[in-house]
């Protein structure tokens, strides 16, 4: 019952009389009209000198015609040509279809959300068609991605098609060693562009307690150029002046590192007078050497601000995150989850009982 019901469609039925107008030439209306692209009393004049120039009993023969036709040729049978493309891309059934779909969970997933409708249907292809895909030359393909731009000429070196193995090497060997030297070479080229910035490094030596006496006679011009550079922000000629009585100053020199200076600064009530020193101070002691600590904040904010509590201040959330990146200091405080009970009690009445009387 159910085969019959699979089989007993609406739309099965119009395909095949669709593809029996292919094969016999009979022209029938209601089912011509059910598509616009196609002209009936142009279609029954052109499927007639079709079949009288080019005999064919299915549509796979028919399309076969169409395809090794030229150009020409083939632009005087526009009619039956939209009528075999209509039959050969009508599915007769939704598994094609819902294979795509299902394609496309796998594709188009959290981590490919930004992902461009060009790049989504180019994918999307050689996901489905993968047997069309194995018999195409990965070695042009990849040449042609290298070639593509300098950049990747320098990060890939040298992909050609003619390229073939030493004589002394066996195929499984010399594909190894390629493949290391290219990850080498990838690899040396992502470090060298990753610490290719150190102007924030040169920066803070001149800040650096032990060079001040050196810098009095000499100012490091080249230095404080180069921190501009880095920090436009800053005020170049009121950094240097400061820089200058910093350097005169032998209170400024037993301060060993950038924190001990800042907290001269701010012990003293400096902060207005060294204002651009204070600043450059702020940015090298927060400014972090790698982004590992960046990121183990981030892994932390996933872990806070969970989905039952989407509806966390701004406050709190600091307050938490503060308190789960510094878990080592926090352990060093001494009895601090009493103190905080007792804080948390102290603030206003609160229902439950939190403190008791010895």
């Amino acid at each position: 019952m159910q085969l019959k019901e699979r089989f007993d469609q609406g739309g099965l039925k119009m395909l095949a009389k669709l593809e029996k107008v292919l094969l016999t030439g009979e022209m029938e209306t209601a089912v011509v009209d059910q598509y616009p692209e196609l002209n009936q009393r142009s279609l029954e004049v052109q499927l007639n000198m079709f079949k009288l120039q080019y005999p064919y009993k299915t549509t796979s023969e028919a399309t076969a015609i169409l395809r090794n036709q030229l150009p020409e040729v083939r632009g005087l049978f526009t009619q039956v040509e939209a009528l075999v493309r209509l039959l050969m891309v009508v599915p007769a059934a939704s598994a094609e279809a819902e294979r795509s779909f299902s394609a496309l969970r796998r594709l188009k997933t959290w981590l490919r959300s930004t992902m461009v409708q060009m790049r989504l249907n180019n994918v999307a292809v050689c996901h489905i068609h993968k047997e069309i895909l194995d018999e195409v030359s990965k070695r042009k393909i990849c040449q042609e991605f290298i070639l593509a731009n300098e950049y990747r000429k320098h990060v890939f070196g040298s992909f050609k098609p003619q390229d073939r193995f030493p004589s002394q090497f066996s195929p499984q060997s010399w594909c190894v060693e390629s493949a290391s030297m290219e990850v080498c070479d990838t690899i040396l080229g992502h470090a060298k562009e990753r610490f290719s910035f150190t102007k924030h490094l040169i920066s803070a030596t001149l800040l650096q307690g032990d060079k001040f006496q050196q810098y009095n006679s000499q100012f490091p011009e080249a230095a404080l150029n180069t921190t501009m550079e880095a920090y436009p922000l800053l005020n170049k000629s009121k950094l240097k002046t400061e820089l200058s009585l910093i350097y005169s100053n032998d209170e400024f020199k037993s301060c060993s590192g950038a924190v001990a200076l800042y907290q001269l600064f701010m012990g003293n009530n400096l902060q207005d007078t060294f204002s651009e020193t204070v600043a450059l101070l702020k940015i090298i002691i927060t400014t972090p050497m790698t982004t590992a600590e960046s990121e183990r904040c981030f892994s932390t904010l996933k872990r806070i601000k969970t989905f039952f509590r989407n509806t966390m201040s701004q406050d709190r959330l600091n307050a938490l995150a503060m308190l789960s990146m510094e878990k080592k200091l926090v352990k060093d405080i001494p009895d601090f989850n009493h103190r905080v009970i007792e804080k948390f009690a102290s603030l206003k009445e609160r229902r439950a009982k939190f403190m008791y009387k010895k």
